[in-house]
């Protein structure tokens, strides 16, 4: 969970060196998208527990598309579960049931960073709608909720296995979507040398599931931060405040917005699949079945 940032809108900045690794933790984890509305910030109950997939919300707006959005329609809620599209890690998808019999099916959530609301983006069923003070059901598919959970997870842990591996590169992209996850990496591993490589890495990401580490999500105090996430923060991060941080066990580890697996055991299994050099990073594939 140590080891490389989730977001490829701050590419820029991370190929900076001033950074250091960490500052490129922060940025590929954290969530960057836009939002002009005027609501409180959503709660987040997606923090509180990964396998909640129903829960009650209030309706604060309910906002038509554009005409290029055919359809498409956007409502804000005081509070949500569903854990919106960032971080390499996909949006959460679901329904929201009110009693008057309306029905939302949300197919994309995001999340407006600067003033914290969560968007559900999606379409209303037979022409019905909600209206701001309504109370909502909502549910998510908690199948795929968990894949992601495991995706992302599987990722964080990949990172450590590649230093216990003895592969010390710094991250620059981690994709932790069902259909082709990786992570990408500044370095490169010679094509005689890329067998070996993967032999390790698989190694030790067996012998760190098979170690049913705990996943440790946790507050930490800015004072902290450095000693938590490698001895090195991202330049811009505003000082005081208190960051999430992700880990395994007692290893150091990253400021992240992703939800998590338990413990390491609940991965099950995670092939290493693919070695590739990926313009100038360096690129490593990984397979996490979904449970069916």
């Amino acid at each position: 969970s140590d080891r490389h940032p989730r977001r490829e809108t701050f590419r820029s900045f991370l190929v900076s060196r001033g950074g250091g690794v960490a500052a490129r933790r922060f940025f590929w984890c954290g969530h960057f998208l836009q939002n002009t509305m005027t609501h409180p910030a959503t709660r987040l109950d997606y923090f509180l527990d990964t396998y909640q997939f129903t829960s009650t919300a209030t309706v604060l707006e309910v906002i038509p598309g554009t005409e290029e959005q055919k359809g498409l329609v956007t409502v804000v809620l005081d509070q949500t579960i569903f854990h919106p599209q960032g971080g390499g890690q996909p949006s959460d998808v679901g329904t929201m049931k009110a009693s008057s019999g309306a029905a939302f099916e949300v197919t994309k959530a995001s999340l407006d960073q600067a003033v914290g609301i969560v968007n559900h983006t999606g379409t209303f069923a037979n022409d019905s709608t909600f209206s701001s003070g309504d109370k909502v059901d909502l549910e998510i598919n908690g199948v795929t909720r968990a894949h992601y959970a495991r995706l992302h997870s599987a990722g964080h842990l990949l990172d450590l296995a590649l230093v216990q591996s003895g592969y010390n590169f710094e991250p620059s992209k981690g994709y932790h979507f069902p259909n082709s996850p990786y992570v990408e990496y500044f370095g490169s591993i010679p094509v005689n040398e890329r067998e070996t490589c993967k032999n390790l890495v698989q190694q030790k990401m067996d012998e760190l599931i098979a170690a049913d580490l705990p996943t440790r999500v946790r507050m930490v105090p800015y004072a902290q931060l450095e000693d938590v996430c490698f001895g090195s923060l991202p330049p811009n991060l505003p000082k005081g405040k208190p960051r999430r941080v992700i880990s395994f066990g007692d290893f150091p580890g990253c400021m992240c917005g992703g939800t998590h697996v338990p413990s390491t055991k609940a991965l099950k299994e995670c092939p290493i699949t693919k070695l590739k050099k990926k313009g100038k990073a360096f690129r490593i594939s990984y397979s996490i079945k979904a449970d069916s």
